[in-house]
């Protein structure tokens, strides 16, 4: 039966490759001659991979609000913190401003998945310790509950545009895509690149895998 996984898990890793020309690249090679025996350190493997690709480039930074207590004015007052402060005779401006961060949702999916699959028990000592090497360069990023990620809701523009593979190998992970059938088969929904420029959608049409008799 391991041999039966292992063309099976192959199958899903060229199936990727067709929907994901970035698996293409260099740096994924060694993954198509690995064997595996579960989808999860597959999924490990080319996370691990992806992310510290992306870290060569940095990860992805966008503008987010923060709240905090200044001595000087920054951004714009909020009045009822502010108020607050004096009430507590705290010498302090409660301000809102944004702020260039790298913890947003992009990122604080990506490190969820990570956590996901450190803690995924079937994948291999090797990419668990991959996955860990890359973790620490998310230290100021957040995790996110995996229910309430909108995945339709996500932007790919011009400046994360690198982040399109990696954010569907999350959802595989996260949303649990990918389903083991009853009579032995994996069911993966279809990925649709033309819609990728705005969003990231799914198909309601799925491609069957079935795992060769033993």
């Amino acid at each position: 039966m391991t041999n039966d996984k292992g063309i099976l898990i192959k199958n899903i890793y060229y199936m990727l490759t067709y929907a994901y020309q970035s698996l293409r690249q260099t740096n994924y090679k060694e993954i198509a001659g690995e064997d595996f025996e579960n989808i999860h350190d597959l999924f490990a493997a080319i996370l691990s991979k992806g992310a510290a690709q992306q870290l060569k480039h940095e990860l992805y930074r966008e503008y987010v609000s923060e709240l905090e207590n200044l001595p000087v004015m920054r951004g714009k007052l909020n009045m009822p913190g502010t108020v607050r402060n004096k009430l507590q005779r705290r010498q302090e401006l409660y301000c809102e401003y944004d702020e260039l961060s790298e913890n947003n949702f992009l990122n604080q999916i990506i490190k969820t998945a990570l956590l996901a699959l450190i803690r995924q028990k079937t994948v291999s000592a090797k990419n668990r310790a991959a996955l860990r090497r890359i973790l620490p360069f998310f230290d100021t990023v957040g995790i996110i509950n995996p229910d309430c990620i909108k995945w339709s809701t996500i932007q790919i523009v011009r400046g994360n545009q690198n982040y399109r593979m990696l954010l569907n190998i999350c959802y595989f992970i996260l949303d649990g895509l990918l389903l083991s059938t009853d009579n032995g088969r994996y069911k993966m929904a279809e990925f649709s690149d033309g819609h990728m420029h705005s969003s990231i959608l799914w198909r309601s049409t799925s491609m069957t895998v079935h795992i060769p008799k033993a």
